[in-house]
């Protein structure tokens, strides 16, 4: 008999098809509604991000902020992650990681994993990087971005750093 209230390792969880864990289980409603709610109480961090790129600020990119992920089906039931901010052109999360990300480095190697798995490229940059060093995050940015397999040098046409925007 599978105990589902037992805390499981998703990673694991889903290679052996274990019951679920209903402390990290989200349905979908309860999802969206924690990502309405992260999205009204960002981070000073998030908020200068989104500044800087939302409306296609940044390489006239689309970013979408706590982007929900569904990323296995076990029971028949859904699981999901919510990402900072997400960019569908390259399949690309990027997340901005607070303090707290210090103690839980077990659970976000499992989440990134999880994420890779579904073809999504992870970029992190810490809150101090967002907010004390943003020209190292926009070059980091624009080097991924602007590489030569992305969908801009092919579909829009080639883009430089000289389109990125530094305010």
């Amino acid at each position: 008999m599978i105990n589902i209230n037992a805390q499981i390792s998703f990673p694991s969880l889903l290679r052996d098809g274990l019951g679920v864990s209903k402390k990290r289980y989200m349905r979908y409603f309860d999802t969206l509604q924690n990502a309405r709610t992260l999205r009204k109480a960002q981070t000073e961090a998030e908020s200068i991000f989104w500044g800087k790129v939302r409306n296609r600020k940044f390489m006239g990119l689309k970013f979408n902020r706590q982007y929900i992920i569904e990323y296995a089906e076990i029971l028949g039931n859904k699981l999901f992650y919510i990402a900072d901010f997400h960019n569908h052109a390259f399949k690309t999360i990027i997340e901005i990681d607070g303090p707290i990300h210090l103690h839980q480095q077990e659970y976000d190697a499992e989440r990134s994993l999880n994420i890779e798995e579904l073809g999504f490229t992870i970029i992190r940059f810490t809150n101090d990087d967002v907010i004390n060093r943003w020209e190292e995050v926009i070059k980091s940015m624009a080097t991924h971005f602007n590489s030569p397999l992305s969908p801009l040098s092919t579909e829009r046409g080639t883009h430089g750093i000289k389109d990125v925007e530094v305010n």
